[in-house]
């Protein structure tokens, strides 16, 4: 199924309709939920488990195409339109005596994913089991998110010589807990 939405196409390769078009779930919500489309065409599994420090590539059944004319514009030449992966904080809440939340201590192995405007393909959610006991993936479950956000593409120029000092210099990482 192809769907507009705001600028964005859509492909959703969950033909059994159970996911629908994602939407943001409150008024406030910045970023929509991905989830799990382990089962297609009613071949899969409702559940995969994920064992302790084990990782798994995880389909979401959707495949995004930002329209060139958000891209490419006289009024915003240089800016994309960039999806980000990013984690869902209850899935990664987890300590060792307490499960906090229903599938805690989840966390995408590669901590956030980029989504280039170019892209075509299936996002695909790297999870991580973080904890010490077996955990289960559902079919439809909420695994991640995508925020949508504007990336500047600045032209680089090479130069013998910064322009201007400052306080900071070349000072890396801690630079700020020196006394």
């Amino acid at each position: 199924m192809i769907v507009g939405m705001n600028y964005i196409s859509l492909w959703d390769d969950d033909d059994q309709g159970k996911f629908g078009v994602p939407t943001y779930a409150t008024p406030g919500s910045c970023a929509i939920d991905l989830r799990a489309c382990l089962m297609r065409g009613g071949i899969g599994d409702l559940i995969v488990t994920l064992h302790p420090n084990e990782s798994m590539f995880i389909k979401t059944g959707l495949k995004l195409a930002v329209d060139d004319d958000l891209t490419r514009t006289e009024s915003n030449y240089g800016q994309r339109l960039a999806g980000l992966v990013i984690p869902r904080s209850g899935l990664g809440s987890y300590s060792a005596k307490h499960r906090l939340t229903k599938g805690g201590g989840l966390v995408l192995s590669n901590a956030a994913g980029l989504i280039d405007t170019d892209y075509r393909g299936e996002i695909i959610i790297p999870l991580h089991n973080q904890t010490e006991v077996v955990l289960a993936i559902e079919h439809g479950q909420a695994v991640a998110q995508l925020l949508f956000t504007w990336v500047e593409s600045p032209n680089f120029v090479k130069v013998d010589k910064f322009k201007g000092e400052t306080v900071r210099g070349d000072n890396g990482f801690g630079h700020t807990d020196a006394s």
